[in-house]
């Protein structure tokens, strides 16, 4: 039984928020994802985005799909929803747009009724020795591969704070703790995605928003 300062420090640290409710849970009870909402960036082509899509889908969660081409995501959608039978939700947009961002999460919380898990998923890389980079391949490697993500998780925020609850999950790299010849400007932005991500769920954390990242490393892709 915890006492006065006690307490206090409890709810200092953020102990009170543990998830007390998994402790009598099977494993296969706590990644139970049904009736959960989530959003997929980058979930139109044959890479990470429709993977994690398809393995949030099989949890039992709804799924929005966004993506740039908008045919693309229709497809992905109509997979998904067929083979897990749950609800699946295709949206058009370019992620480097902020109009876009805004309207594609809030058009995939009306669909699917709520947001649950933002899974931000841009990329865009353009690899090849540092000096030989133009401003436009900078550019684009560092809207694509960090400013899209911060764009993202902006949106996203708009919807969780006001019910208090949340999961962002920002895709990283295993780059952005290592260095690769070739790929100087991506793992960099792969490094600030640490640091934006370590910040953000520092500040979010307190108001009931959890903000994660993951670091894949090499990937093999089955078609």
């Amino acid at each position: 039984m915890l006492q006065g300062d006690e307490r206090d420090w409890v709810e200092v640290l953020g102990l009170d928020r543990l998830p007390k409710h998994t402790i009598d849970q099977r494993v296969t009870e706590v990644m139970d994802l049904t009736g959960r909402k989530a959003i997929v960036t980058g979930a139109g082509g044959d890479g990470l985005g429709h993977a994690i899509a398809t393995r949030l889908a099989g949890l039992g969660a709804d799924i929005a799909l966004v993506g740039r081409t908008r045919e693309k995501v229709e497809r992905r959608a109509k997979e998904i929803e067929q083979r897990w039978n749950v609800n699946t939700v295709p949206v058009q947009a370019d992620m480097s747009d902020w109009d876009q961002v805004r309207r594609a999460v809030h058009e995939s919380c009306d669909a699917l009724g709520g947001l649950d898990l933002m899974i931000n998923n841009p990329v865009n890389v353009i690899a090849g020795p540092f000096e030989k980079h133009t401003k436009e391949d900078i550019d684009a490697t560092v809207h694509g591969s960090l400013t899209m993500m911060m764009y993202g998780a902006h949106a996203a925020l708009e919807h969780m704070l006001p019910q208090g609850s949340g999961k962002i999950i920002n895709i990283g790299s295993a780059g952005g703790r290592t260095q690769q010849r070739g790929l100087v400007v991506y793992n960099s932005c792969k490094s600030g995605v640490i640091g934006f991500t370590r910040n953000l769920a520092h500040e979010m954390a307190p108001r009931g928003v959890n903000v994660l990242a993951v670091a894949p490393g090499i990937m093999i892709n089955r078609t």
